[in-house]
């Protein structure tokens, strides 16, 4: 069937994710979405980057505050009703492309979903964001059957002009169309990964929205205990006129 499909579209949803996906119903994907709202890499000349298959969160599930000054690294479309915090990516090509491309795409959304995880990590806590784990994953679905796995590292490099590395591991390859027990383990590996990333966007979320309702609480806190301001009384100058000096007389009581 793989070699039959007729466009990428086609060969996603026909051929391999309704069998790999599963039935997780809790889990938020988007295809075909344009990514125009995320910072240019620096040295990238890749703009507006559309994807065919991304998870990521419900945008009310993090905190307006904390959405908006993240917001180019972590809200991926102007449209702010799609999912945000994209850690786990799906890339097909149809029997037409060049599998160096479906690659590159790989690395493209290695680096979106990498950088969005180490943002919010950076937001949670400086000390720990490059703990060298995978907190995203990329999956590419060839048209001969091949589903590679990618996991992406952020590893904190010393004396370099940015405070660390997105390291790409190819870590498996699976021969979807080699065997029934070939596929079982790649559709196994990718809903797993699936709902692992799950668990991380939803973890990072809650301490991020825990966090800021403490700095808010502790906000509140400190203005109820701060002391009033110093209020402004105005001076009262009354003239007084120049004491004569005392006679006999003037210190007489009176009669």
């Amino acid at each position: 069937a793989s070699e039959t499909a007729a466009t990428e579209t086609t060969a996603a949803r026909s051929v391999f994710f309704p069998y790999s996906a599963g039935t997780i119903s809790n889990i938020l994907s988007q295809q075909d979405v344009v990514f125009n709202n995320l910072e240019c890499w620096p040295v990238s000349q890749i703009e507006n980057v559309k994807l065919d298959l991304y998870d990521g969160s419900d945008p009310s599930d993090l905190g307006l505050a904390i959405r908006e000054e993240l917001s180019n690294f972590i809200v991926l479309s102007t449209d702010t009703t799609r999912p945000i915090l994209a850690n786990f990516f799906t890339e097909f090509k149809g029997p037409s492309r060049d599998l160096n491309v479906l690659e590159r795409q790989a690395l493209r959304d290695a680096g979106e979903g990498g950088r969005a995880m180490v943002t919010i990590r950076t937001h949670l806590d400086p000390q720990t964001a490059y703990d060298s784990n995978a907190y995203t994953t990329i999956f590419t679905y060839a048209p001969n059957g091949l589903l590679n796995l990618y996991t992406v590292h952020a590893v904190k490099v010393k004396g370099n002009v940015y405070p660390c590395e997105l390291r790409i591991i190819r870590h498996r390859s699976f021969a979807m169309l080699d065997s029934p027990d070939t596929f079982r383990e790649g559709a196994t590996w990718f809903r797993n990964a699936r709902e692992l990333m799950k668990e991380y966007r939803d973890s990072h979320i809650d301490r991020a929205n825990k966090k800021e309702q403490t700095q808010q609480a502790v906000a509140v806190d400190e203005a109820v205990q701060a002391p009033p301001p110093m209020q402004h009384r105005a001076s009262i100058i009354v003239a007084v006129p120049p004491l004569q000096p005392a006679t006999r007389q003037g210190l007489r009581p009176p009669q």
